[in-house]
């Protein structure tokens, strides 16, 4: 009768198991909108997808300008979605789609853990320093930009070696 009750309580823990590994598994799929993708997409926003794309998921931009990269447009939003995404870079025409997106807000994170607020050695750690396409620039404010190109992410770590902006962009570029 003893082994019958532990058979029991063991097969009713492993559906338990089973059951818990389903609904964390169904949670962590049903928040694609606070995924970070390097060189693929931030929150709702693709690599690749036109300004009317955008449009449709985010509203209207509150202003446009030039960007860093030449014949590149920026759109700043109002933290209009739940990565609170704040600028998205547009390509040159002819065929403009995006080129990067940026957020400030910690509500999304790389499946490696890293979000706004993670400290640079958790950057490091994660992605390594070094390598083919690793860029790291001191800014004017004493951030640094560290850029891996062939991943297609970016990170700006502030001289108290936070986070404090992270941006996904494509590929190589």
């Amino acid at each position: 009768m003893n082994r019958t009750r532990v058979a029991l309580v063991a097969a009713t823990l492993g559906v338990l198991g089973l059951i818990g590994g389903f609904w964390t598994v169904s949670t962590t799929a049903s928040e694609p909108d606070k995924l970070i993708v390097p060189g693929k997409q931030l929150g709702v926003v693709r690599i690749g997808e036109t300004p009317e794309e955008v449009g449709r998921l985010l509203g209207a931009p509150l202003h446009k300008g030039s960007a860093a990269a030449a014949g590149t447009t920026d759109y700043v939003y109002n933290h209009a979605d739940a990565c609170s995404i704040d600028d998205v870079e547009f390509t040159a025409p002819p065929g403009v789609q995006v080129l990067a997106v940026s957020t400030v807000s910690p509500a999304c994170m790389t499946a490696k853990s890293i979000r706004v607020g993670s400290s640079g050695l958790q950057v490091i750690n994660a992605y390594a320093k070094g390598g083919p396409g690793y860029v790291e620039t001191r800014l004017p404010d004493g951030s640094v930009r560290v850029w891996y190109k062939n991943l297609g992410i970016v990170f700006v770590i502030s001289p108290r070696d936070t986070v404090i902006k992270l941006q996904v962009r494509k590929s190589g570029y």
